[in-house]
């Protein structure tokens, strides 16, 4: 379906089509333009640090335990009877971008770690929250996240789900607050130029995926925004055009009270009414700098071209029934072990990526950790893409190595009959290894390698230009299951791009051209270093 304004940048097809290809097809020609220098002068700051607001500290008292991941990715988790408290509040903020790690010693080359991964903890995401009126000591208004602190910075005073409703085009007077996910683009464009747009949407789905954990493990509800007016949310936040974007918004709501199905405002509402409406604030922050047109200039154009200028231009997916061509008689059934909780809080604290030169153990894992892995991977969460029923569009597959009692192939995850259908049996390891263009891992050790796939055509259809970023986004959310669920098993997981999509591909099976692995993600048992890390706890 397209949208109906198919004169505006977003719905001038030809841009997502050339970075996407140039991105996932052609990233060679992207590196062979030049990359910066880590540890210059010229390497931003890890914090975005506001001057001259007002902070207001969190609470210190955070969990040491939350609740089950398995019941909170498939919904199950208990519904809670109270509102959102300063508790839950600094939970969720630190839980789902909070800084949680840090790497002393000669085996630490990024040393700061946050509850997310980054490509070499750079960082571009940040995080802002809007608060209505109800909290003691948190007065209402629209705040940065630091979490450097664990504090938040106010921006714009006052309760601000009506203004957040225009951007969104939805009744968010029910939601008990309201999560913005950005990109400070220059964080990671000085070191990767042109290749940073993929670099940020990868982080902020992630961050996304770890919001929507860490709301249902609260007993919390939430809708997804990828879709929202989007000079209006920018100037909302007061943030540097051309420099750091709001890529989605997520409203939370306590059980109760959350609407079945987005409730769309009445009447379209554009930039053209929206804007006048929103004074224009300039909060002053520690200098970041600033993207560098000559060295970036696609991202600064992928990323404005996506822009969308009034509600009319928003859309959907069509709703679709069973996603799987094969019978239920050919899944691979593997049985459930449920018998011991695997805690959220746990799982982040335990997640890691290994080590810069990852090669993994050559231990088996087992059957129920392969299980675990990819059947909560695929959750409904519900968003404005697509009708609430229906699962994420974005498939998982597997190259499975060295689990036990389980034939080495590949595999596809199938929500539909919650199992895996056996793509090709047979060793994958020579091939795997074979899509890897830097050898910086070890595929042949790995217990299991996952590729997020999606149909990049049928997406870039739908929703033009914003389609890149919304399928980054939607398979990060995915991958950041992925994750933690492979934490909570005791594995180390790798998000890892420098793989040949082509190759990929064929080891996949996929023969349709619009078929694109989005992410890969490599599981397995890292083997002992020198690095240690010193866990960070307010």
């Amino acid at each position: 379906m397209i949208g109906p304004m198919a004169t505006t940048g977003n719905w001038k097809r030809t841009v997502v089509e050339q970075y996407l290809q140039q991105t996932l097809y052609r990233a060679d020609d992207i590196f062979a333009q030049g990359q910066g220098v880590e540890g210059g002068p010229g390497e931003p700051l890890k914090w975005k640090l506001y001057c001259g607001v007002e902070r207001v500290p969190l609470t210190e008292q955070l969990p040491d335990a939350l609740g089950d991941l398995r019941r909170s990715l498939s919904g199950d988790q208990p519904a809670r009877s109270t509102n959102l408290s300063e508790e839950d509040l600094s939970a969720l903020l630190y839980l789902t971008y909070g800084f949680a790690r840090w790497e002393p010693g000669p085996g630490a080359g990024w040393p700061l770690h946050r509850t997310v991964a980054s490509a070499r903890c750079l960082f571009p995401t940040e995080l802002y929250v809007g608060v209505p009126s109800g909290l003691p000591t948190v007065q209402a208004g629209l705040y940065h996240y630091d979490p450097a602190h664990h504090l938040l910075a106010l921006l714009r005073p006052g309760d601000p789900r009506d203004r957040l409703g225009e951007v969104v085009g939805a009744d968010l007077a029910d939601a008990c607050c309201v999560l913005m996910v950005s990109s400070l683009f220059w964080k990671t464009a000085f070191k990767y130029r042109n290749y940073a747009y993929r670099l940020c949407t990868q982080e902020a789905g992630m961050v996304l995926g770890n919001a929507l954990a860490v709301t249902g493990t609260l007993g919390l509800d939430h809708h997804v925004h990828y879709q929202f007016v989007d000079w209006a949310a920018n100037r909302l936040l007061g943030l540097d055009p051309g420099q750091e974007s709001v890529l989605a918004v997520v409203a939370v709501y306590p059980p109760s009270a959350r609407p079945d199905g987005i409730r769309r405002s009445p009447g379209p509402v554009g930039e053209g009414g929206l804007l006048p409406a929103i004074p224009e604030i300039r909060p002053a922050h520690v200098d970041l700098g600033r993207l560098n047109e000559d060295l970036c200039g696609m991202v600064t154009r992928i990323d404005q071209s996506s822009y969308l200028h009034s509600a009319d231009e928003f859309t959907s997916q069509e709703p679709v029934g069973s996603t799987c061509g094969d019978g239920p008689g050919n899944v691979v059934s593997i049985p459930a072990d449920d018998s011991e909780p695997l805690d959220l809080v746990a799982a982040l604290r335990a997640r890691n990526s290994g080590r810069v030169l990852f090669t993994p153990l050559r231990q088996p894992i087992t059957v129920s950790a392969l299980l675990d892995v990819v059947r909560y991977c695929s959750g409904r969460h519900p968003s404005d893409l697509r009708p609430t029923s229906d699962p994420p569009r974005p498939a998982v597959h597997l190259a499975v190595n060295n689990v036990d009692r389980q034939p080495p192939g590949v595999y596809r995850w199938c929500p539909t009959h919650r199992g895996l259908h056996a793509v090709a049996l047979g060793d994958p390891t020579e091939q795997l290894q074979d899509t890897l263009k830097v050898p910086n891992v070890d595929l042949r050790a790995a217990n299991l390698v996952a590729f997020v796939v999606a149909d990049h055509r049928a997406a870039i259809e739908t929703f033009g230009n914003r389609a890149y970023r919304i399928l980054n986004m939607e398979s990060g959310v995915l991958a950041k299951r992925i994750c933690l669920l492979s934490a909570a098993h005791g594995l180390s997981a790798r998000v890892h791009n420098g793989y040949d999509a082509v190759r990929a591909k064929k080891l996949l099976h996929l023969t349709e051209p619009e078929s694109t692995p989005f992410f890969q993600i490599i599981v397995g048992r890292d083997s002992l270093g020198v690095r240690y890390g010193l866990p960070i706890k307010f």
